[in-house]
């Protein structure tokens, strides 16, 4: 894959993840929608680690094309998401509750899962 298509489609993930982020916001997707926030949640590992391996294209960082490398930074990048949710006070559920345990490790596995399955579609 070139580095013009792999950064075009960086920039086109995180559009798309802005743009369907705002508008499960602003009509209540989330909600709504139980399965909303798990798509999300594996595009936003798909925008990050193509981001991070854009950079590292780019920069000509050979670290920061290392697939681990890139799965490890998506997943801190995550939990960084979760941090700001936190800090925020938009996690939905009580810190610390079953219900919040859950919908983190469900967040940070989804988050993974999209650096992952992005990772392998690049190096294939």
């Amino acid at each position: 894959m070139s580095k013009i298509t792999i950064s075009v489609l960086s920039i086109f993930s995180a559009v798309l993840l802005l743009g369907l982020h705002l508008w499960g916001m602003d009509s209540d997707l989330y909600v709504r929608f139980w399965y909303y926030d798990v798509i999300l949640h594996i595009l936003g590992g798909i925008a990050i680690a193509l981001s991070i391996y854009t950079v590292g294209i780019f920069s000509n960082v050979n670290w920061l094309k290392n697939f681990f490398v890139v799965v490890l930074l998506s997943l801190v990048a995550g939990i960084a998401w979760e941090v700001f949710e936190i800090y925020f006070d938009i996690t939905g559920f009580h810190i610390g509750t079953r219900e919040y345990n859950m919908d983190t490790f469900k967040d940070l596995f989804n988050d993974t899962l999209g650096a992952v399955a992005i990772m392998l579609f690049i190096k294939k």
